[in-house]
C-alpha cells in the first residue's frame, strides 16, 4: 500500500522514494459522536447510572505484554498492521494467559520491564535513534526486559540498522545464532524444522510505481534461525532476519523472506513463553552483587574465570558465593573476588586454578591454545562447568580440548572415586527436573576427569552447578545439580584440585 498523500510533505523535503513504501494498513477513521452542538458532558464525578440486567459489563483491558515501538519517519515502524496485537492473541490462547499489546512512541515509553516485559520493533528501511533512547533501551535490557527485532519482509536494510543498534547499545554482548538446544525452541512448542519462503527482492522498495508479477519465491524446509544476545545466561534480544510479523496476523505474501504462518506463530509463542519464564532471572541479574573481603583479610589463593569467544558469563556473583561458602565451611581462605582473564593473556600463569564455563559454542585461537597448553604444563589446573547443561557447550568443549591436548582424554569418574568423599560424602545429589538422564544414573553425581598422558589436569561437570549458588532463582530448562548438593559437589571439586 502506498501512502503517497501521507508522505507528500516529507518526500518534498528530499526523502528517498523508497520511504514512500511502507506496509500495513491505514488506521480506521474515528467514529462520529452523535452529540448536538449545544450539549455538554456533566461535571465529574459522573452520576452512577444503574445497568440493566441484560447489559454485560465490558471486560477490563488486559495488561500489556508487548509494546510495539513507534519510531522513525512516518509509519515505517508499522510492519504489517497490528502484528503485535496478533502475537499477544496467539500467545494468550496457547499459554492460557490474558495479556494485550499496545503501540507507543519510542521516545515516550516507560522503560520498566515490570510494566512492559517485551518491546517489539519491526520495519523495512534504515533508521537511527537518538542517544537518549539508546541509553534507555540498554538499561531496559540490563534490567530484565526483552526486545524482539523483526525484519519486515526479511529486508537487508532494516537488518543492518538492527545490527548497528545492538552494537551501539550492547557492545560487550555479542549477537549469535541460537543453537538448536536453546530453550527458545522448546519453551512451549518443540521446533526442529520450519518452512521458509525465500524471494530475490521486493521491487516495490526501489520503485513505488512498479507493477508486474513478483518473482516466484523458493520454499524450503530447514532448522529455525533466530539470533540472540545473551545477558548473564538469559537471552534478552531476539532478532529474526526472516519476517515473523505478517505470519502472526495470518497473512503471507509472494515477496520477501519470511516464515510460514504456522511457524511464525510457533516461534512468536515460544519467544513470549521464554521471556516470561526467564523474567525473574533477568531481574535477579540486574541487581546481583559480588562479595569482597577487607583488605586485611588473609587470602591463600585466588581463582580466575576464563574469558573465551563464546558465552562465558560476565557475572561473577555465583562464583563469589561458592567461594564464600567454601571459606565459611572449610579451613581454606580463597579470595572472594575472582579475577577475569583471557586465555591469550600471560595473566593466567598467576593463578593455580582456572574456572571455565559457558553454554554455547566457542573456538580457541592458536594463541589461546598455546597458552593453555603451557599453563597446564606448568602445573595449572582446570575447573570446567557446563552452564545450563546444554549439549552445544559439551560438544564444543570436547572439540577444543582435543585441539589443545591431542593426547588428552575425558573420562568418567566412578562413584567410588575419592572426589565424592574428600570433604563431603556424596553418594547421591539432587538434579533439576530438566535432567533427562536422571533415570540412567539414579541421582548419582556425574563428573569427568580431564587427563593428558594419564595425568589429571582438571575436572569437568557436564551439568550446571553455578545456578544453584544464586540467591533464590533458578532458570527454567537448566540441566543441573540443585540445592546444597551443588555447593557440596563444587566444594569437593575445589578441595580435590587444590590438594593435587
Amino acid at each position: 500500500m502506498i501512502f503517497s498523500l501521507l508522505f507528500a510533505g516529507l518526500l518534498s523535503g528530499g526523502i528517498e522514494p523508497k520511504y514512500n513504501y511502507v506496509t500495513g494498513q491505514a488506521p480506521p477513521p474515528a467514529r462520529r459522536h452523535r452529540v448536538a452542538g449545544g450539549e455538554s458532558f456533566p461535571p465529574l464525578p459522573l452520576p452512577v447510572v444503574p445497568m440493566r440486567r441484560t447489559e454485560k459489563k465490558r471486560p477490563p483491558t488486559p495488561p500489556p505484554l508487548v509494546v510495539k515501538l513507534k519510531y522513525g519517519i512516518g509509519r515505517q515502524w508499522i510492519g504489517f498492521g497490528k502484528n503485535a496485537h496478533y502475537l499477544s492473541l496467539i500467545a494468550d490462547k496457547a499459554l492460557n494467559m490474558n495479556y494485550g499489546a499496545v503501540e507507543m512512541d519510542i521516545r515516550k515509553v516507560d522503560y520498566d520491564p515490570a510494566r512492559y516485559p517485551i518491546l517489539y520493533m519491526t520495519g523495512l528501511v534504515s533508521f537511527n535513534l537518538k542517544k537518549e533512547t539508546k541509553d534507555k533501551l540498554r538499561e531496559y535490557l540490563l534490567s530484565g526486559g526483552t526486545l524482539i527485532l523483526d525484519c519486515n519482509s526479511g529486508h537487508y536494510e532494516i537488518k543492518e540498522s538492527f545490527l548497528n543498534l545492538l552494537q551501539e547499545i550492547l557492545p560487550e554482548f555479542p549477537l549469535r545464532p541460537l543453537s538448536l538446544d536453546h530453550p527458545l525452541y522448546y519453551s512451549f512448542y518443540r521446533i526442529k524444522s520450519v518452512t521458509y519462503q525465500l524471494a530475490p527482492s521486493d521491487p516495490r522498495i526501489y520503485n513505488p510505481s512498479w507493477q508486474g508479477n513478483y518473482p516466484q519465491p523458493t520454499i524450503k524446509k530447514a532448522p529455525p534461525l533466530i539470533y540472540g544476545v545473551d545477558i548473564g545466561s538469559r537471552t534478552a534480544v531476539f532478532l529474526s532476519t526472516y519476517d515473523l510479523g505478517s505470519g502472526w496476523t495470518g497473512r503471507t505474501f509472494p515477496y520477501g523472506n519470511r516464515y510460514s504462518v504456522n511457524d511464525a506463530r510457533k516461534i512468536g509463542t515460544n519467544i513470549v513463553a521464554y521471556a516470561l519464564q526467564f523474567y525473574p532471572v533477568g531481574r535477579y541479574l540486574s541487581w546481583e552483587k559480588t562479595y569482597t573481603l577487607p583488605s586485611s583479610s588473609a587470602k591463600e589463593f585466588s581463582i580466575a574465570q576464563v574469558i573465551h569467544s563464546g558465552y562465558w558469563d560476565s557475572s561473577l556473583n555465583r562464583l563469589s558465593r561458592l567461594l564464600l561458602q567454601f571459606r565459611e565451611n572449610t579451613t581454606s581462605l580463597p579470595d572472594l573476588e575472582p579475577a577475569v582473564v583471557s586465555l591469550a593473556s600471560k595473566e593466567i600463569f598467576q593463578y593455580p586454578l582456572l574456572y571455565f564455563t559457558g553454554h554455547d559454542k566457542f573456538i580457541l585461537s592458536r594463541e589461546e591454545i598455546n597458552n593453555l597448553r603451557e599453563y597446564v604444563k606448568r602445573g595449572g589446573l582446570l575447573f570446567v562447568e557446563n552452564r545450563s547443561g546444554r549439549s552445544t557447550f559439551d560438544e564444543s568443549f570436547r572439540k577444543n580440548f582435543s585441539a589443545v591436548f591431542p593426547q588428552g582424554e575425558i573420562t568418567d569418574i566412578p562413584p567410588s572415586h575419592v572426589i565424592y568423599q574428600i570433604y563431603y560424602t556424596l553418594k547421591e545429589v539432587n538434579y533439576s527436573p530438566w535432567v533427562k538422564e536422571f533415570p540412567s544414573h539414579k541421582g548419582k553425581p556425574v563428573l569427568k576427569s580431564l587427563k593428558v598422558k594419564g595425568k589429571e589436569i582438571g575436572i569437568y561437570s557436564p551439568y550446571d552447578l553455578a545456578w544453584a549458588w544464586a540467591e533464590g532463582v533458578y532458570p527454567p530448562y537448566t540441566r543441573g545439580v540443585v540445592g546444597e548438593s551443588s555447593y557440596k559437589l563444587a566444594s569437593n571439586i575445589l578441595v580435590y584440585l587444590l590438594t593435587q
